[in-house]
């Protein structure tokens, strides 16, 4: 098995969630807007500080699976 199916079989497992910090991570094919509306942690995504991180820093939320 390739690596890259063996990645996207463990971050499936863990349901695309850290296993440390419970952080959770975009989706293969999501798009930005469902992402932002499945983080967001406030009604109003501007002001919702998750979704304010993520549009800042979008590489800090995505997964990668160590060897």
């Amino acid at each position: 098995m390739m690596w890259d199916a063996i990645a996207s079989h463990i971050k499936a497992q863990v349901n695309w969630c850290c296993e440390f910090c419970d952080r959770t991570y975009i989706r293969p094919m999501e798009s930005v807007v469902e992402f932002c509306d499945r983080i967001r942690t406030m009604d109003n995504p501007d002001e919702c500080p998750v979704v304010a991180d993520f549009r800042s820093f979008p590489r800090r939320w995505l997964m990668t699976v160590a060897p």
